[in-house]
């Protein structure tokens, strides 16, 4: 009788054993999006894809609609993370940047514009 593979999880793995880096990153990235969903937005923010995106000069960036299914008519919004920007900063401080364009979800959700929207609408108020 052939043994059953054991799953094994990440803090499970031997230190000889090469980790996965995928399931690791966005796992905890995903788990980071739903603890503050839950606990500053009541779960109220949409599913997001989440990923990791170098943009020179920015941290992380919400971008609504961004992808479409390949069977189907559905959308999904965008929040990107600059992983160069990880360096030398805490987790507290890449989770408020997290927290930071879960806000721009948020303003999208509820069609709230944001504050660049916002100004661009009001300069063509007073021309």
């Amino acid at each position: 009788m052939a043994k059953k593979a054991r799953h094994h999880r990440s803090y499970e793995r031997k230190t000889d054993e090469a980790a996965a880096i995928t399931p690791i990153e966005y796992g905890g990235l995903q788990e980071a999006f739903d603890h503050l969903n839950g606990a500053l937005f009541d779960a109220a923010l949409p599913d997001v894809f989440l990923t990791y995106q170098r943009r020179a000069h920015s941290r992380a960036y919400f971008s609504a609609d961004r992808f479409s299914g390949r069977v189907g008519k559905w959308g999904k919004h965008e929040l990107a993370l600059n992983p160069d920007h990880f360096v030398a900063r805490t987790d507290e401080q890449i989770v408020s940047t997290l927290a930071h364009d879960m806000v721009h979800v948020w303003q999208h959700a509820a069609s709230r514009p944001g504050c660049r929207r916002r100004k661009r609408d009001l300069r063509r108020l007073f021309r």
